[in-house]
């Protein structure tokens, strides 16, 4: 009934286990193993962001989020270059840098008969103002990127009450130097050309049922696991007299017997343990065959390589 449901909601907690798993999948590649890249630049590939981020720990981070979201997108810019010529850029510590895209991000983009693309709008996160006045007000606006072959466009959209936009303003816009838009697309599991699939969609309805599962066995501890007293030719009025504070009594209309107490078996909470476990065993299944069929197309790989 609802007072049980809304309990079950109160108590309810998931230990997030897909997580954890994936998390060692990514970790035994980039902690496991020695990776090698080529050409060597050791002073980039320890700070690839600016922030003081190693390559390995930016594509990391990077393979998480497109086994969990299916796709993900990393961004090569460049501070405002104010330098005059390469010295003065090495001086200041001027050079191109990493950032991440988030799926959700990347709202639209049109690609060539190559696959490459022409145009691309995400939404943008510029580093906030120094005056907090202005960072009110900026808080209010919505910031995107439009990045084109040959130039790009920083702009802001005001919505209005009814969700609507009322007013696009160009925050900045220059020139692309490069002839192309500076963005990789990685893949949890390649769909097509710029979009892949989660490694999660059949596992999320696995770990809901799972959840589920371990509520069921939750509930049924707490409103069982007690001992319960029966208390033979007694009404429910009289035994809350008899024993204040007392929730666990059952009462009957039995004549002639003592008083005695009722032990749960335990049976079903051992059955929906089993399932908890079963469910488990299914998603060590779904990731593990992922990762087999993955690895069995990567040449010259065998064994724990994969």
């Amino acid at each position: 009934d609802a007072s049980v449901f809304a309990g079950r909601q109160q108590r309810a907690y998931y230990f997030n286990y897909v997580k954890a798993l994936l998390r060692q999948i990514v970790d035994f590649i980039f902690e496991s193993s020695e990776i090698q890249r080529e050409p060597q630049d050791d002073d980039f590939f320890a700070n690839v962001d600016l922030k003081k981020t190693s390559i390995d720990d930016f594509m990391a981070q990077a393979a998480l989020y497109a086994i969990v979201r299916g796709g993900h997108y990393i961004a090569v810019d460049m501070p405002q270059n104010l330098a005059a010529n390469q010295a003065e850029e090495q001086a200041n510590g001027i050079r191109p840098y990493w950032y991440h895209i988030d799926r959700h991000d990347m709202l639209n983009w049109e690609l060539d008969e190559y696959g490459a693309p022409l145009w691309v709008l995400f939404r943008d996160f510029p580093v906030p103002e120094p005056d907090p006045y202005k960072s009110i007000k900026r808080s209010k606006k919505c910031f995107f990127k439009l990045w084109e072959r040959h130039q790009w466009k920083q702009f802001s959209a005001i919505m209005g009450s009814s969700g609507v936009i009322d007013r696009i303003t160009i925050e900045a816009e220059g020139p692309n130097i490069i002839g192309r838009v500076p963005i990789a697309a990685i893949y949890g599991d390649f769909d097509c050309e710029w979009n892949g699939k989660s490694w999660l969609i059949d596992i999320a309805h696995i770990a809901k049922a799972l959840m589920n599962t371990s509520s069921l066995r939750d509930n049924y501890m707490y409103e069982t696991a007690i001992e319960q007293l029966v208390l033979p030719g007694c009404t429910p009025e009289e035994a809350k007299t008899f024993l204040r504070g007392e929730r666990y009594v059952i009462t009957c209309n039995a004549e002639g017997n003592l008083p005695f107490v009722v032990s749960p078996s335990g049976k079903a909470a051992e059955i929906l343990e089993k399932q908890e476990k079963d469910l488990r065993d299914v998603i060590h299944m779904l990731l593990s065959q992922r990762i087999s069929n993955a690895s069995a197309s990567a040449d010259g790989a065998s064994g724990i390589s994969k």
